[in-house]
């Protein structure tokens, strides 16, 4: 079954409507998990590409990745950096369906950096946020 959504994420891990960025998800869902294409305010309204996404649902949660087809970034000064050769990173979301607004909703992250400690340890920083989405069209 083809299922598509649409939602927001933001950069603060309460949500907040002033600081949104759109995206849209199409997946084909086969018991309980999906795969598919995303689109976003951000990165395809700049590039004009999109990601891929999997998932899962398990009763009231769902989880999923997105990753981007190329590594980008933005700089401390605003501008952009676009490495095609580079493998795109992923962003993990988690989140629950909330009942009453009959969105899903949750957080997600992106590994920033990985810190070599010694041989066998290694310390990770995150970015977080926060999203919803909501259900559109099912076939």
């Amino acid at each position: 079954m083809k299922v598509s959504w649409q939602g927001f994420y933001c950069y603060n891990i309460e949500f907040d409507k002033t600081e949104q960025y759109g995206f849209t998800i199409d997946a084909e869902f086969v018991d309980g998990s999906f795969r598919g294409e995303f689109s976003e305010d951000e990165f395809t309204g700049i590039t004009g590409e999109k990601g891929t996404v999997k998932g899962f649902i398990d009763e009231y949660h769902i989880s999923f990745v997105k990753k981007y087809p190329f590594q980008y970034d933005e700089l401390e000064d605003g501008s952009l950096f676009f490495d095609f050769e580079a493998e795109g990173h992923e962003v993990v979301y988690d989140g629950t369906f909330n009942q009453e607004t009959g969105t899903w909703e949750g957080e997600w992250e992106i590994l920033v950096e990985e810190v070599k400690i010694n041989d066998e340890e290694s310390e990770q920083y995150f970015d977080r946020g926060s999203w919803r989405m909501r259900r559109v069209t099912s076939q």
